[in-house]
């Protein structure tokens, strides 16, 4: 890859060669966050880029709005970024669940059989870390994933997507406590949240083998600005103190 720059809105993209290579890519997708870009395309290597800011860019400086300074978190120790790239469940028998997850709407990425082992992998819409399953890939038992999160803007159209596709989903409920909810229902009420605040309505579905997944709407991202009423009383106390 020969060294070119390309113009992004407010930044200046320096592309510098290929520094890694991925097995298994998710999707093609771009992050730009603390100057680090990671460009992933499946079937290519990793390349690394570098941001700065277009010189004649006024800084707005936002970041103290948005976030205490008390709460702010490097980017890494290192220094280097890290993203979730791969959720691996356990399942019984691949072809089913190969057609299940098939079923979802979810991106087919890979089959692959090898002499003692078989990957299969599915990629959900927009997302950036995909989920594997197969054979002899994973020691857990079958079907025991558990938090598994999938997000979602409007939890409704998500559940009846599903419904039509003939996946069998609870009622949307929420927690009353407002930040998260319970594992062993205390404070967990059905319906979506009154208010339909961010982070606060959820319903669940399960695969074949039992593996759970939570969706979870969310509308407006955390931390959000000082007193957005975007999210739960409860959840603004616990960012912002």
């Amino acid at each position: 890859m020969n060294p070119s720059a390309r113009r992004g809105y407010g930044t200046m993209v320096s592309y510098i060669q290929p520094t890694a290579s991925w097995p298994l890519p998710s999707r093609r997708y771009l992050s730009a966050m603390a100057g680090v870009v990671r460009v992933h395309k499946l079937g290519t290597r990793v390349a690394t880029f570098r941001i700065r800011r277009r010189p004649s860019q006024r800084s707005t400086d936002m970041d103290s709005e948005l976030r205490p300074s008390s709460k702010e978190a490097p980017q890494s120790l290192s220094g280097v970024a890290m993203t979730l790239e791969l959720a691996v469940i356990a399942v019984s028998d691949v072809d089913r669940s190969k057609l299940f997850y098939a079923a979802l709407g979810w991106r087919f990425d890979i089959d692959f059989q090898g002499d003692d082992y078989r990957i299969v992998q599915f990629t959900p819409p927009g997302s950036g870390c995909s989920v594997m399953f197969g054979q002899n890939i994973i020691t857990a038992p079958s079907g025991s994933s558990r938090g598994l999160h999938l997000v979602v803007s409007d939890l409704p159209a998500a559940r009846s997507d599903l419904l039509s596709r003939g996946v069998e989903t609870s009622e949307p409920f929420h927690d009353v406590g407002g930040i998260f909810h319970h594992s062993n229902g205390v404070g967990i009420t059905a319906g979506l949240n009154p208010e339909r605040k961010s982070y606060a309505s959820y319903f669940i579905f399960h695969d074949p083998d039992g593996n759970e997944w939570t969706v979870q709407e969310i509308t407006t991202r955390l931390p959000g600005r000082k007193g957005d009423t975007a999210f739960t009383k409860e959840l603004t106390k616990a960012v912002w103190g």
